[in-house]
């Protein structure tokens, strides 16, 4: 599998938008700019990224109709995930802010933080072959991994990648980590906080998934890979107007924002 035949076929293939079709979004992130000075990204904000993007990243990766633990009391091993993951998006809003490009060791810190270094392959590539996301029975190279995503982060930060808007710039920084499978242990929790890069470093709070949408993610990831992407930039623009939401104090009690204990 080589990423100079794989890359442009998903720009060419990927149903791009035009920034206006964004609209409501942008005006939505606009009006929370305005209002940050007073609210200085108060308490919602400060819950939105940390147990409520932690306890709903987390149950994705159960990928089950009833993965409900985002909101009941937690016991010891996952109390233990959630402090590792609100870890991690801590240090990533601050390398968001940074000037600085995104690059392959920012994704391989990432993931140091989240597994803690409790297992050995904390922070480093996968040297197995895993099955593909894809139900066709290919086998993804680990020896190729390190070329693949030094690849796609020269891809990220090309400049017309910067011509997209940032719901679109998530949805194929996700499609191209998940294709990579660049971990073995939590690769897909890691994959999906790293890809609100842009959308952090643009002004917005991230696209946090639903841990109830699990199986909507799940379809909508796999049509994206076979270049069907409209499901995902919908479930992801619908995330952060949400997120967005929820930081103005719209409709603040539907999505059930719940305080660490």
């Amino acid at each position: 599998m080589s990423d100079q035949t794989i890359k442009p076929v998903m720009v060419e293939k990927f149903e791009l938008k035009s920034r206006h079709q964004f609209h409501d979004l942008i005006a939505k992130r606009k009006r929370w700019d305005q209002l940050q000075g007073e609210l200085n990204k108060g308490l919602p904000y400060k819950e939105l990224v940390g147990p409520y993007w932690g306890r709903h990243n987390c149950a994705l990766e159960e990928v089950e109709p009833r993965s409900d633990w985002h909101n009941v009391a937690l016991d010891s091993k996952k109390r233990r995930e959630l402090q590792r993951h609100m870890h991690a998006s801590q240090w990533f809003l601050a390398r968001a802010s940074q000037e600085a490009n995104v690059h392959s060791s920012d994704l391989l810190q990432l993931h140091t933080i989240i597994t803690e270094n409790l297992q050995s392959q904390g922070g480093c590539y996968r040297e197995s072959a895993v099955d593909s996301i894809l139900e066709v029975g290919n086998s993804l190279d680990w020896q190729l991994i390190p070329d693949l995503v030094e690849s796609a982060f020269d891809w990220f930060n090309a400049d017309s990648f910067g011509e997209m808007h940032e719901v679109e710039k998530t949805a194929l920084m996700l499609m191209r980590l998940v294709d990579i499978h660049p971990f073995d242990q939590e690769n897909g929790k890691t994959i999906r906080l790293f890809s609100n890069y842009f959308l952090l470093k643009a002004g917005y709070p991230p696209a946090i998934i639903r841990s109830e949408k699990a199986l909507v993610y799940a379809q909508a990831l796999q049509d994206a890979l076979q270049f069907r992407t409209g499901a995902l930039i919908k479930l992801l623009t619908e995330s952060v107007m949400e997120s967005l939401r929820l930081c103005l104090g719209e409709d603040y009690g539907s999505a059930g924002l719940v305080i660490l204990d």
